[in-house]
Order: C-alpha cells, then sequence, then structure tokens
C-alpha cells in the first residue's frame, strides 16, 4: 500500500491512522514539529471552521524545515463543510513536490466529488502500510530494473488509478523521491518528470500511456 500526495483514508479508527501515518513517515513526534500540522474540529464546534482551510493553503506553500516531506492530517474530514472542502481542491489537485496531504474520515460519502476525485482512496482496515512498501522506493526500482519489469509495475499501479489526478500524485512522489535520490540520479529525470506531469495537466492523454511514456523517457 502506498499513500500518494493526495489521499483519503476512510476508517472508523481515526487515532490509529493517524498513528500508522505518522509512522510511514519515520515521524516520531508532532510535539513543535514544523513539518506536521493536524486539523481538526474545535471543541464546541460541530464544523472545521474555513479559516483554518485557508491557512493550511499558505502552510503548505513553504517548504518543509526538517522533514523530507510537508504532512497535513485532517482527523474526521467528515466535518469539512463544503466551502472548506473547495477551498482545498487547487492544494489536492497540484500539491507541491514535498506535499502529502491526507483526509481521514468515516464516510467518503460526506466528501465532495470533487475532492474525491483528486485523492488516493484507501480503506484503513486494509491498510498495512510497511516500510519496504513506501514509495520513496518506487524511482529506485524502475531506475535499477530493466524495461520489462518497469512497465509490469506501472501496470500493477494503474490498476487502482481512477482520473488524472492520481496519475499526477503518482509523478509528485517520484519527484519528491528523486530530490531525495539526487546524488546518485541523473539531474535530467526530473526534467522527464515534469514533462510527463504537464501533459497530465493540459493534455488528454490517456492515463495509461503517459505513464507507459514516462517509464520509456526515464530508461532511455
Amino acid at each position: 500500500m502506498q499513500l500518494y500526495s493526495s489521499n483519503i483514508i476512510e476508517t472508523d479508527d481515526t487515532e490509529k491512522a493517524v498513528e500508522t501515518v505518522l509512522k510511514y513517515f519515520e515521524i516520531k513526534s508532532i510535539l513543535n514539529n514544523p513539518d506536521v500540522k493536524i486539523l481538526e474540529t474545535p471543541k464546541g464546534k460541530t464544523k472545521i471552521p474555513i479559516e483554518e482551510t485557508k491557512k493550511l493553503r499558505e502552510w503548505i506553500s513553504i517548504k518543509p524545515y526538517q522533514q523530507k516531506v510537508k504532512l497535513i492530517i485532517v482527523k474526521d474530514a467528515q466535518y469539512l463543510g463544503a466551502d472548506s472542502q473547495n477551498t482545498l481542491l487547487k492544494t489536492l489537485e497540484e500539491p507541491p513536490t514535498y506535499a502529502i496531504i491526507v483526509l481521514l474520515t468515516n464516510s467518503i460519502k460526506s466528501l465532495l466529488d470533487t475532492v474525491i476525485s483528486r485523492c488516493k482512496i484507501i480503506k484503513f482496515e486494509n491498510t498495512n502500510i510497511e516500510k519496504d512498501e513506501q514509495p520513496r522506493i518506487l524511482l529506485k526500482k524502475i531506475i535499477d530494473n530493466n524495461l520489462a519489469y518497469s512497465l509490469d509495475l506501472i501496470e500493477n499501479i494503474t490498476k487502482d488509478i481512477e482520473g488524472k489526478g492520481e496519475a499526477v500524485s503518482i509523478v509528485n512522489n517520484l519527484q519528491l523521491q528523486l530530490r531525495e535520490l539526487k546524488n546518485d540520479i541523473d539531474p535530467e529525470l526530473f526534467s522527464k518528470l515534469q514533462n510527463v506531469k504537464a501533459d497530465l495537466e493540459t493534455t488528454n492523454i490517456n492515463v495509461k500511456i503517459a505513464l507507459y511514456k514516462l517509464i520509456l523517457d526515464l530508461k532511455v
């Protein structure tokens, strides 16, 4: 199981889900951590205020200070009003390459279709996020293995993709990995990732074809 740039985790155990996400990114403490933001419903309120989601947009635009990623977790996202959800649409669709956004909810139906379409959907009860499955290894696998293996890898990944938003999230994650591996990887690969991302965002290219093209470009 992988986390992408924008995710919705459906769960009845919010605290366990938060713990699992933090463990996934090897974040041991959120106390005074400048790169982790957890948003939840204020005491005495029935909704997460739109002012808080607006602050998230500003906060996520600043690069991480001590972590490799900048992480937003929205607990009980079913309490996001339609106006609050709408303020997050642009961020969910085009998050910074270092950003990871996780919406936790006990009911996906409580979220707008426009929000759902921009996120990877994960059922927490079926989720077992192991370190050796973290998405940062994906780029290394593609680079280190032959073309046939890499195409099979993308084939497996694209089985669960619904829409271009998830494909863009994959490219965003690859860009993040590229930054981590910058001492070992040809810097021209970043431009190739940017080109595929631009195709996904500005043309009618088929998602699978775009990702296959990416593999071919990376193997050249």
